[in-house]
């Protein structure tokens, strides 16, 4: 009797952790595809106000001052990158990127 219900109660266990997993790695990468949003939007103002063409540098901070809440952290560690102009920001973890 413990095994018959035992074993459903741990199966049930387990998918549970995987999906709380699962979930809170979706959120990661939904929170830190909205912060890239916000780097690019912030990275698109300041190229307009500088009157910076494609391929140009631009420096975080410069970006950063267009940001009204500061530069934002990933929720998972990561590390964000601007790039030149004309280029979407990236972050250092895999599968966190403004593609869908």
């Amino acid at each position: 009797m413990i095994i018959i219900v035992g074993l459903p109660l741990a199966l049930g266990g387990l998918c549970y952790l995987a999906l709380a997993h699962h979930s809170a790695a979706f959120r990661s990468q939904a929170i830190c595809r909205s912060n890239l949003q916000l780097i690019d939007g912030a990275k698109a103002m300041a190229a307009g106000e500088s009157r910076l063409k494609s391929g140009a540098a631009v420096s975080a901070d410069t970006v950063a001052t267009f940001m009204e809440l500061g530069w934002p952290n990933c929720p998972a560690g990561g590390t964000y990158s601007v790039g030149p102009i004309g280029t979407a920001p990236t972050c250092s973890i895999p599968g966190h990127s403004l593609a869908p």
